[in-house]
């Protein structure tokens, strides 16, 4: 296991595998970078703009004063921006085999390989932007004890040759104990294989031929060998959407055993941006994301706006 790392204050792109990206690690901190239009190339082991990889607790190790500060959280990704991340030559439409191209992965902390440990630690995803990226905003697969809080992920799973169907801007796909809090999604579906967008993708999955039709805001469910329990969602602002299989509820796809709650959630509600279609997605003084977000201990004050842009902003990122 490789611990205690830092990415700070970068700019990665153009990489044809992932931005930044851990394998096997502990005690993480991804902060303050921005990440585009990587993994592109890349198509055995496919990158996305951020990625930690089958994290793996550190043996035999005693926790500093500074370890303590950030507790309980061992690994932060945190004040990114990641978009345009996406797998661009890989797949087709008679083979529609792509799985990433992620603005945001925690991937496979459940374990993998032959020691199949699961990670015990806890994991914070907070405050990122992410948009335009092939797969999904933010994905957590096959991880647990992940908390994903104060994020705004925009018209992501632009990839029509992914083979995940549905697909939510924000995805919970296999885990325990994921807290999804305080965040706005905002999906955009193509209507019709006739979107642009589809570039001919053709799945024989009816209603649904093509997998843009079934991009969601927010979903979760077990997935992957993996079993759903105790995942909450609460406090999240979602926007557009429309499963074709009538999952929800509202537009998303909450499937069993996890449950989500319009009333504890704003379901189907326009956040009310300044300009998402232009990349600014700071809240307009009428924004329903004002004040609706839950304060918690390990948050910034801001957390108290829905998103990862607080109410002041006139531009964000």
């Amino acid at each position: 296991s490789v611990h205690h790392l830092w990415a700070l204050n970068n700019i990665v792109h153009g990489y044809g595998q992932a931005g930044i990206n851990t394998n096997e690690s502990d005690w993480v901190y991804v902060l303050h970078n921005t990440t585009y239009d990587n993994a592109n190339v890349t198509c055995d082991a496919q990158g996305s703009g951020i990625g930690i990889v089958v994290a793996k607790a550190t043996p035999n190790y005693t926790l500093t004063t500074m370890d303590k500060t950030y507790a309980p959280y061992h690994q932060i990704i945190s004040w990114n921006v990641s978009y345009n991340n996406i797998l661009t030559q890989c797949g087709t439409a008679s083979n529609p085999y792509d799985t990433d191209g992620n603005g945001i992965i925690m991937d496979t902390f459940n374990g993998s390989g032959v020691d199949n440990v699961l990670y015990p630690n806890q994991t914070l995803v907070a405050n990122n932007v992410t948009y335009n990226n092939g797969g999904r905003g933010v994905e957590i697969f096959r991880s647990s004890y992940v908390t994903v809080s104060n994020n705004t992920a925009y018209n992501n799973n632009l990839d029509p040759f992914n083979s995940g169907f549905p697909r939510g801007e924000i995805h919970e796909a296999g885990g325990v104990q994921n807290v999804f809090t305080n965040n706005v999604a905002i999906a955009i579906p193509a209507a019709s294989t006739a979107d642009p967008r589809c570039k001919g993708a053709s799945y024989d999955i009816a209603p649904a031929p093509c997998p843009l039709m079934a991009n969601v805001p927010l979903l979760g469910g077990s997935a992957a060998g993996v079993t759903d329990a105790n995942n909450t969602w609460t406090t999240n602002v979602t926007y557009g959407g429309n499963p074709p299989w009538g999952w929800g509820p509202n537009g998303n796809a909450i499937i069993s055993p996890d449950t989500m709650s319009c009333t504890s959630n704003k379901c189907n509600v326009n956040p009310s941006l300044v300009g998402a279609s232009s990349f600014n997605f700071a809240l307009t003084a009428q924004s329903p994301a004002i004040g609706y977000g839950a304060a918690k201990p390990y948050l910034a004050t801001s957390a108290v706006d829905a998103g990862a842009c607080y109410h002041s902003l006139t531009k964000c990122p």
